[in-house]
């Protein structure tokens, strides 16, 4: 692939990375919500006319869990990092050609260690868990249902994805830190 220049850098971090960190923003809050509570009612509204009200609120949750979930396991591998069959990090280096990866940024791919050193031990094992189940329970319909991820351990893990993309690559290209309130 040729390499991108600063319009499509830019166009990546606002209109690709900073939608996807708002999936895990909004996963990140509805996981630690629902970990401490039962939801018992949930409500999409759009422009005040389109109005979605669920009996069974995993119509929405779920939807939204599977995001994050997913959204995980993407921007780590676009890290260049991958979750192994024993819960470990590894380099992944099986991109296909349209694969978009920090290197296309013109950013140096970074170590493990810079990666995830910073990390508690939970906030690993939150990441590790929450990619390892994201293949089983989201990628591909098996017998590994999304609800074994712990709903804390979603909230930590999508957490954990803002604070490395925005230390990886907003603040190393200069821009400002995706935060959200």
């Amino acid at each position: 692939m040729p390499k991108l220049n600063k319009n499509e850098i830019k166009k990546i971090l606002e209109d690709r990375l900073k939608y996807r960190m708002q999936e895990l923003h909004l996963c990140s809050q509805v996981s630690l919500l629902k970990s401490k509570t039962t939801i018992s009612t949930a409500k999409l509204e759009l422009n005040d006319q389109n109005r979605f009200i669920y009996e069974n609120t995993r119509a929405l949750t779920d939807p939204i869990f599977d995001s994050g979930i997913a959204m995980c396991r993407v921007l780590l591998e676009f890290m260049g990092f991958r979750v192994d069959q024993n819960k470990t990090f590894q380099e992944k280096n099986n991109y296909k050609p349209d694969d978009l990866k920090i290197t296309d940024l013109g950013l140096k791919q970074p170590t493990d260690k810079q990666i995830f050193d910073s990390l508690k031990p939970k906030e690993i094992k939150a990441l590790q868990n929450t990619v390892f189940l994201a293949n089983k329970g989201v990628a591909h319909l098996t017998r590994i249902e999304t609800k074994s991820i712990d709903l804390l351990d979603l909230s930590i893990a999508c957490t954990v994805m803002i604070s490395i993309i925005n230390q990886h690559i907003y603040i190393a290209l200069d821009y400002d830190k995706v935060e959200f309130e």
